[in-house]
């Protein structure tokens, strides 16, 4: 892939990073009550464009530490600062709500800044119904430097494209944000990994097969997605790294942290057989001896990605296979057909990579006839699957083509109709919110229980002789 200089120098020549040495902001990580700690890495990248303009940055890392109030209130009372950004998903929404109460009744004249895809597609809502001042939408990198430069004083928040505020009540948006056509070092960073409490997230618990006392970072080698599901929120363009420039930093964390592997954080990762092989033969030709997990498609992978993959150190292919019936996999613009997720689990599993995916329940069209589809496929598949499985609940999050549907077509009264129905303070996805289906509410979520519970009894009888088997193999070898 070739990257135009000529083009890069001027984006840079373009970025007017104020020196705002007298500022101070604090970024906070909502708590996510989830048991693995995941190092979101927007907070960083962002992070990254505020030192660039000299600010002193707090963090306050809710999701390492669980603050209750007293804490929070604690850390709020004795930084004497006065902007906090948080960063958050929609099932952080509640606990952005706490932090934010929290803030008003602490800190006069604060100015509370939110971002990442809880407010970014439904701004005016997310503000109303937290309080806060300011939405930055989308990618912030390009945003930061001038919202930062407007909360100085140094301009209006008027001309600062890519944010949505509130001033005496009234909602303004300021419309898209601009963005970086390249995401190399060059234009948007390295994130700040430094600023945070990294040692924590590097030992936190792992997800499987990656082993306790590995020592794992995220790290990004693309952003968006050139896919188009139906349930999926799509805030940006899909780019691609150089790949030089992934291996940079891979060989820079590897050096500083002590990693020993690497969560792939992209929302796909598999894009063609030519962007693995580059990836890979990178890992290989550096020497770097790492592990790592990726996000694959069914329609890409092939037996040669695979060895390319087990080869570089892959371990983990995480597969999207959604749902066991063609018509409800066509009506998601999922673009695969069952067959092609036969053939990949059977491959991916043969070349000795763990295998993991996801099914979900709910979409429209689904019915007692297509969840038993992807019941029957997910015991058929789910030879060498060392973990209990659920299937997840159809959740139609805001800024997806299923919540635009819900709207037009009356499964939903408005945003806050959402709000009341998704009831979650975590990343679980166990229920079904808005009934898309042509079933009764009260069937929907009883069939969706009876299949979840159904397959926990399926693992616990046919998995338990594979669990002895396979890891007493794996003592022994």
């Amino acid at each position: 892939m070739r990257f135009d200089d000529k083009f890069d120098k001027k984006i840079i020549e373009d970025i007017d990073y104020p020196n705002l040495k007298d500022l101070e902001v604090m970024l906070i990580t909502p708590n996510d009550y989830y048991r693995k700690k995941f190092f979101g890495l927007g907070k960083a990248y962002v992070a990254t464009a505020m030192k660039m303009c000299g600010i002193k940055i707090h963090v306050m890392s809710c999701d390492i530490w669980s603050y209750d109030d007293i804490e929070i209130a604690k850390i709020l009372v004795e930084s004497k600062v006065k902007v906090f950004c948080i960063g958050a998903m929609y099932p952080m929404f509640r606990e952005v709500e706490r932090l934010c109460r929290i803030i008003r009744a602490l800190v006069c004249n604060s100015t509370i800044i939110l971002g990442g895809a809880l407010p970014s597609p439904i701004p005016e809502f997310v503000l109303r119904r937290t309080g806060a001042d300011i939405a930055v939408l989308g990618e912030a990198e390009l945003t930061i430097p001038k919202l930062m430069s407007a909360l100085a004083g140094e301009r209006n928040l008027e001309g600062v494209e890519g944010i949505a505020y509130m001033v005496e009540g009234k909602f303004y948006s300021n419309g898209k944000p601009q963005i970086f056509k390249y995401i190399s070092k060059k234009e948007v960073g390295w994130p700040a990994f430094d600023l945070f409490p990294v040692e924590k997230y590097i030992t936190a618990p792992k997800f499987y097969p990656f082993e306790s006392n590995d020592r794992v970072l995220p790290i990004s080698t693309g952003r968006g997605c050139p896919y188009s599901c139906n349930f999926c929120y799509r805030p940006t363009a899909f780019r691609l790294r150089p790949v030089d420039d992934i291996l940079d930093e891979m060989v820079y964390l590897i050096d500083r942290y002590k990693l020993n592997g690497f969560y792939i954080a992209d929302d796909l990762t598999m894009i063609n057989k030519k962007r693995i092989s580059e990836i890979c033969d990178g890992i290989v030709s550096r020497g770097l001896k790492i592990k790592f997990n990726i996000y694959g498609r069914v329609n890409v992978v092939t037996p040669e990605i695979l060895r390319m993959l087990k080869e570089a150190g892959c371990i983990a292919i995480f597969y999207g296979l959604e749902s066991g019936n063609q018509k409800i996999l066509d009506n998601m613009s999922k673009k695969t057909t069952i067959s092609q997720i036969y053939d990949a689990i059977r491959i991916t599993r043969e070349s000795g990579i763990y295998c993991d995916y996801a099914f979900m329940f709910g979409q429209p069209g689904d019915n007692k006839e297509t969840l038993r589809d992807t019941i029957n496929l997910i015991k058929v598949i789910s030879y060498g699957e060392f973990r209990s499985f659920k299937i997840f609940g159809c959740v139609p999050f805001p800024g997806s083509e299923l919540y635009d549907w819900c709207k037009q077509t009356g499964h939903l009264k408005d945003d806050e109709d959402f709000y009341n129905r998704y009831i979650n303070q975590d990343m679980a996805l166990d229920q079904i919110p808005v009934n898309m289906t042509d079933l009764p509410h009260t069937e929907i979520n009883k069939l969706f229980k009876e299949a979840d519970e159904e397959l926990k009894i399926f693992f616990i009888n046919n998995a338990s002789a594979e669990w002895i088997n396979f890891f007493s193999k794996k003592k022994d070898n």
